[in-house]
């Protein structure tokens, strides 16, 4: 054991003080630290044996001691370094006073905070001293700021009627006010004149990096990556057809919108009705089917959505045959469990349940009931609609639709059947399940809304204005069902619509 250099108690093989007591007490250690901050960055220590390189000269941090035993085997020993000169690095000298700085392009803006306190900003600093103008190269120094607000090119702030090239986040906090509550306040889009915009965007399309750089969500990149683990090759932020897809598989001309509940919602993410119902068309137009997948569905229902990708992808599915399995009806609570768990929108009300068994086990449910008055159906005598149609996660049935259907038909003999696709989902283009079990297209349905509550999708029925004046002591009565929702903190994201089905 070695023995602390003050005081000799015994201590570590790496160390040379027992504390820092005894380290700052040394008369020797602290005058090597003296001289090390003296002249700190014009000499290094190399190690003769391997040629690594220290800037602690004398070794104040105990560094090439500690090098000296882990790497070299043995204790510090002057002999085994050498000192090299390095040299000094260029700085930017003040032309007003002593001060200088090693950066001198100015990358910090260290000069300019300097020059304040010579009472100079940025654009009369450098047409005082024009060979400075490389620190300052975006600005046109034959044109001060004063000259382009004089020439009638400003913004004026609302409330202190200053004329400014742009209103900024610190300007309007001297008037208690955030940048969202000032344009909210006053009606405004931009805060900005129009040479500021105008040099802005130069400078965004000078730039690659910028036009380049895009933010990707990590849901984005989780579907991506489970998409990749089945040797699918998938590009992101794909920009061909003249709009930009999140996810694109060119092998099988399928795309996918991941849509964020903050983003993709109207009153905080700005997108209006017809926004996700558009980019579906556009990608219909250019025979793409074109996927949705929701925050909350990719959260809470994970593996349904992994299951429907794999099933469009024909990957990590197995395959059985209808003519090996039997059709018989099927209880409301077997039902409702299945569904819950297979199904991306859970189990639905229904008065006719059909199961599709294989070996005894449930495979695939198919349900019916009357025509439903609330999606603004008509119900007619003898006529159905097919409510939900689901296959067990990690399954196809070949043939299973088209059984359950026939077995439906046979006992009930309907004179008329309707189903809804979901639009997310299904696109009008393909040859979905529908039109192999015999049904046409009828119509297209205007896209819906859903309520956000706690970061989930709320159907619209369960906000009505005299549920929201029901369920909330503070909603007005003279406001109308939106208007209310949004003073209560909640917003609203609208879906695709559905394709309407006719048999």
């Amino acid at each position: 054991m070695k023995q602390c250099k003050m005081c000799h108690n015994k201590i570590k093989k790496h160390r040379i003080y027992c504390s820092n007591k005894c380290k700052f007490s040394d008369k020797e250690y602290n005058n090597a630290r003296k001289k090390s901050i003296k002249n700190p960055s014009l000499k290094q220590i190399k190690c003769k044996q391997t040629g690594k390189v220290f800037t602690d000269v004398n070794n104040t941090s105990g560094a090439l001691t500690k090098y000296s035993n882990n790497v070299l085997n043995k204790d510090f020993n002057e002999h085994d370094w050498e000192i090299i000169q390095i040299n000094e690095p260029p700085k930017w000298q003040c032309p007003e006073c002593d001060w200088n700085t090693t950066d001198i392009e100015n990358k910090s803006g260290c000069v300019f905070s300097h020059v304040k306190i010579h009472g100079y900003d940025k654009i009369s600093f450098v047409n005082k001293y024009p060979e400075n103008k490389h620190l300052y190269p975006n600005y046109n120094i034959d044109k001060t700021k004063t000259d382009i607000i004089n020439s009638g090119d400003f913004i004026e702030c609302k409330i202190c009627k200053k004329r400014l090239l742009k209103i900024t986040n610190a300007h309007l906090k001297t008037h208690g006010y955030s940048v969202q509550e000032y344009k909210d306040e006053f009606n405004l889009t931009n805060l900005s004149s129009k040479s500021t915009r105008q040099k802005l965007s130069k400078s965004y399309h000078n730039n690659p990096a910028l036009q380049k750089a895009k933010w990707t969500s990590k849901f984005e990149v989780e579907i991506k990556e489970f998409i990749e683990l089945h040797s699918v090759k998938v590009l992101s932020n794909h920009r061909e057809f003249g709009f930009e897809l999140d996810l694109y598989l060119p092998d099988f001309k399928i795309a996918i919108e991941f849509n964020g509940m903050y983003f993709h919602s109207e009153y905080r993410g700005g997108k209006l009705r017809d926004y996700h119902l558009n980019k579906t068309i556009l990608c219909e137009q250019n025979d793409i089917h074109l996927i949705h997948i929701f925050e909350d569905d990719w959260l809470d229902r994970n593996n349904i959505v992994k299951s429907r990708i794999c099933n469009l992808l024909g990957v990590n599915i197995k395959t059985l045959y209808a003519r090996k399995c039997s059709v018989r009806l099927i209880k409301s609570n077997i039902c409702s469990t299945f569904l819950n768990a297979n199904h991306i929108q859970g189990n639905s009300p229904s008065s006719i349940k059909l199961g599709l068994f294989y070996h005894n086990e449930l495979i695939e449910v198919m349900t019916f009931g009357a025509q439903r008055i609330s999606l603004g159906q008509t119900p007619s005598s003898n006529s159905y609609e097919l409510i939900r149609l689901c296959t067990k996660i990690g399954y196809r049935v070949v043939g299973g639709a088209s059984k359950l259907l026939k077995h439906f038909e046979r006992i009930y003999n309907p004179e008329m059947l309707i189903s809804f696709a979901d639009r997310k989902w299904t696109c009008r283009n393909k040859d979905s399940v529908y039109i192999k079990m015999g049904f046409n297209l009828n119509s297209i349905t205007a896209p819906n809304y859903w309520y956000i509550v706690n970061e989930k999708r709320y159907h619209r029925f369960n906000f009505t204005k005299s549920r929201i004046l029901n369920k909330f002591k503070n909603a007005d009565p003279e406001l109308s069902e939106w208007e209310n929702m949004i003073n209560l903190g909640h917003d609203r994201i609208w879906d695709c619509g559905n394709l309407k089905f006719i048999k």
